[in-house]
């Protein structure tokens, strides 16, 4: 999907500072004498005004002229060089984004990195720059890249300076964050000291609302709490006490308690986090009133009659999920019983709530370093449940072939790499993660030892112009429910078509002012909305614009968010609904360049 794991956003903005005929320094010319050197210099401010920052720290680094100029590169670049924060860079960022893009690391080290601090006016400059390519970084205590849930704690620019300009000018734009307090108290009343506060954020992995933990604080002796430097938004409020101990204890009967003191998250209020303080967020800690039961068998291990005891780990998957906001839609869960306690595999869950399950358990084969999986479906109604038998199952393959449909390819089917993600179960992304596979001279790859499952395919490396137009399997097209793998090994066929359409334009507000950083979805027909993979998204840049490719021909819906909820809710369809009658509509046709300006939606 603990604190929230932030993904380190890329935010590319290229500022052409004059068309200027001199272009970028190759290398191995002679250096540029003392009188073009250049300047940049530039504000860092506070998002919405114009106060400026002081005391941030500004650091810039050239490129490498001979970086291509492809997104992979520069995304690459810009990541390694916030990594680097001036610093020497380290070989295992340097290797990790080499093997990512292909790219020698090399080209990929930051040239003459330099450090400044802004002002009390928030202004910063950099003297003596050679023209270039450069990536500027910005960060500051208490700030944010942007208002939405997933900010980064850095602004990443990158700059072109163009010979023909002496002097430019750069503003950068930082959301201040802000504070949650507030004072929690025991059922009894009195205050509750030393216990964890943690504020949730709605997401939508897989379009799957969740809430997801962020920011963590523990109550003083006072009951009081504090959680600082919050990123702006909305977010819950939870008091969550400690796990029960093997000696009862008056807290064991405490629940997780969410403000303004409930139990049901789907009751939960938010607070608004907007860079000042929200310092009234006082509740009791409430006692649990749902029911928990014992859930336990024995795990069949599939290699003759051996046990293997070191099964400690199991999934808890609900099946039917609530449309309503869900903690724990895949929940892990540890084996009750000690390995020494596990002759035959036994196995003891505790505190399992009422529901419907999918419960799944693994076996690490040493054999082919690779996991085994075995499921069964499990009821909670009213009691313990016992006596259950869990076979595990071997892995099996997964063989694909892609075609190139239409004109002769112009693409060399070696280069394209095939990727696969679990669509049954959303935590095995994590438990089996592994690289993509790259496709041989005939388009063939397989992967061997998959737990038997639903997936979905996709291609990295295509044209910019293509696009997967059907998967088969069997005779029948998978593409928008996902295919199966089983025992019996089926071979898929992937259908890429050259013809794509392009759909380009501008996002900007009611009052026609261009919208940096939007999130521009295009959203398939209804009866096609199961399949993610039919849904392009893209940011715009620092003038609006924003481009999407690649697109398979038909009619579609097209939308503009800003902070919206992290995750992928755009494949939600309560989240999409309520922006239907907001929503521009388009046909596109094969290989067609469309347009459409867009105006930015608001929540």
């Amino acid at each position: 999907m603990v604190a929230v794991k932030r993904r380190f956003p890329i935010i590319l903005i290229l500022i052409s500072i004059c068309c200027s005929a001199a272009r970028l320094q190759q290398g191995g010319q002679q250096p540029q004498s003392q009188a073009s050197r250049l300047v940049l210099e530039g504000r860092i401010l506070r998002r919405g005004t114009t106060d400026g920052i002081a005391d941030a720290s500004v650091l810039l680094v050239r490129v490498n002229p001979d970086l291509p100029s492809t997104p992979e590169a520069i995304d690459a670049m810009q990541y390694v060089a916030a990594m680097s924060r001036g610093e020497s860079v380290t070989p295992a960022t340097l290797s990790g984004a080499s093997r990512r893009t292909g790219i020698p690391s090399d080209l990929l080290r930051p040239l003459s990195p330099t450090l400044a601090k802004t002002d009390s006016s928030g202004a910063f400059s950099f003297k003596d720059l050679l023209p270039g390519r450069y990536v500027l970084i910005a960060r500051r205590e208490g700030y944010f890249a942007s208002a939405n849930a997933e900010s980064a704690a850095i602004i990443n620019r990158l700059v072109t300076l163009d010979a023909g300009a002496r002097s430019s000018h750069l503003d950068i734009f930082m959301t201040r964050g802000g504070i949650v307090s507030g004072l929690v108290k025991y059922p009894e009343g009195q205050p509750a000291a030393g216990v964890d506060v943690v504020t949730y954020q709605l997401t939508y992995p897989d379009g799957r609302p969740q809430f997801a933990p962020s920011f963590r604080a523990t109550t003083d002796v006072a009951g009081k709490f504090r959680v600082a430097w919050v990123t702006p938004g909305q977010y819950f409020i939870a008091a969550v006490p400690k796990s029960p101990n093997a000696t009862p204890d008056r807290q064991d009967a405490w629940a997780r308690t969410f403000y303004p003191g409930v139990l049901d998250p789907a009751g939960a209020v938010s607070v608004l986090v907007n860079g000042d303080e929200y310092g009234g967020a006082n509740f009791d800690i409430r006692t649990a009133t749902i029911p928990t039961y014992n859930v336990s068998g024995t795990v069949i291990n599939p290699v003759g009659s051996e046990v293997d005891r070191s099964i400690s780990n199991f999934l808890l998957v609900r099946r039917n999920d609530s449309p309503t906001v869900s903690l724990d839609l895949e929940t892990f869960k540890s084996n009750a019983e000690h390995a020494e306690a596990r002759p035959n595999g036994e196995f003891e869950i505790r505190d399992v709530k009422p529901g419907s399950y999918e419960l799944y358990a693994t076996y690490f084969d040493a054999s082919l370093a690779a996991p085994r999986v075995g499921h069964v479906p499990v009821d909670v109604l009213d009691r313990d449940v016992n006596g259950l038998s869990v076979p595990i199952r071997p892995g099996t393959t997964l063989e694909a072939q892609v075609e190139i449909e239409g004109s002769p390819p112009s693409i060399k089917l070696d280069t394209l790499h095939l990727n696969f993600r679990i669509l049954d179960v959303r935590a095995f992304s994590l438990l089996f993660f592994r690289d993509d596979l790259t496709l041989d001279s005939n388009g063939k790859a397989a992967a061997p030892n998959l737990p038997e499952s639903r997936y979905s395919l996709s291609l990295r490396g295509l044209p910019e112009s293509a696009y997967i137009a059907d998967i088969r399997q069997s005779g029948q097209s998978v593409y928008d429910d996902g295919i199966v793998l089983s025992q019996q090994i089926t071979p898929v066929r992937i259908i890429v078509n050259m013809s794509g359409a392009t759909l380009t334009g501008t996002v900007q507000t009611a009052d026609r002012k261009p919208v940096e950083n939007a999130t521009v979805v295009l959203v398939p027909p209804p009866n096609r909305r199961q399949n993610a993979s039919l849904f392009k998204t893209t940011n715009s840049d620092n003038n609006g614009h924003y481009s999407l490719n690649g697109i398979m021909p038909g009619s579609y819906t097209l939308l503009a968010f800003q902070d919206i909820p992290s995750g992928e809710p755009w494949l939600n369809s309560d989240f999409i609904g309520k922006y239907a009658d907001r929503a521009r509509s388009i046909t596109l046709s094969a290989g067609s360049h469309s347009s459409m300006q867009l105006e930015l939606l608001s929540n």
